[in-house]
């Protein structure tokens, strides 16, 4: 079975990178090099992701540079081919999401004959089985959700906000917030949450 790719998507990725700074970032939050199906513009990609991190311009002239001197020129499919990427250049804004989504639909593919490998193996336990499948499917799930990037501080801030808002109005009518105890004062006071690791310490004299 063919695995699903949008090799022009890649090279669009790549060309209006070195156009636009703003183009790189926004890619730069979504695509890591083995989200891109050639090998050739993974390469391309590493580099350029590793120019943005030292603060260097991604330009087409300087990317092509940096990769001459680090002898990458062959795998990076060629400076030719490497200086036509931004020529062309489709108008469409977030093009990315494009290569992010056959990269996933790529890691699905390869999550489901993990799933088929476990499933006929007929020496193991169901439950092994059964959480392994679970466990190869959500990585892709998780992974394609968050897109690898970065979250916003006023998204992080916002939800924060949300969570403390529903949290007081809960504690406000009387309800309980956080993971119900057997102690019902101190319940209250850490309102413990399902993934919250609580050291409780204290004197011997206390």
């Amino acid at each position: 079975m063919t695995p699903p790719t949008d090799i022009p998507a890649e090279r669009a990725v790549l060309g209006s990178a070195m156009l636009d700074p703003q183009a790189m970032v926004r890619a730069a939050d979504t695509l890591a090099p083995d989200d891109f199906y050639r090998e050739a513009h993974g390469t391309t990609w590493r580099v350029m992701l590793d120019m943005m991190a030292s603060g260097d311009p991604v330009e087409m002239a300087s990317v092509c540079g940096v990769i001459l001197a680090g002898g990458l020129a062959d795998a990076c499919g060629g400076i030719a081919y490497l200086s036509a990427l931004p020529d062309n250049v489709p108008s469409t804004e977030n093009v990315e999401h494009r290569v992010k989504g056959t990269a996933t639909r790529r890691a699905l593919m390869t999550a489901s004959q993990e799933v088929v490998a476990l499933a006929a193996d007929g020496g193991r336990d169901l439950q092994e089985v059964l959480d392994g499948s679970s466990r190869a499917i959500a990585e892709v799930v998780h992974a394609g959700q968050n897109d690898g990037g970065m979250v916003g501080m006023f998204d992080l801030v916002g939800a924060s906000m949300d969570a403390l808002h529903e949290a007081e109005e809960t504690r406000r009518a009387g309800g309980q917030v956080g993971l119900s105890l057997p102690w019902g004062t101190l319940a209250r006071k850490l309102a413990i949450k399902p993934t919250d690791l609580v050291v409780v310490a204290g004197r011997p004299a206390m």
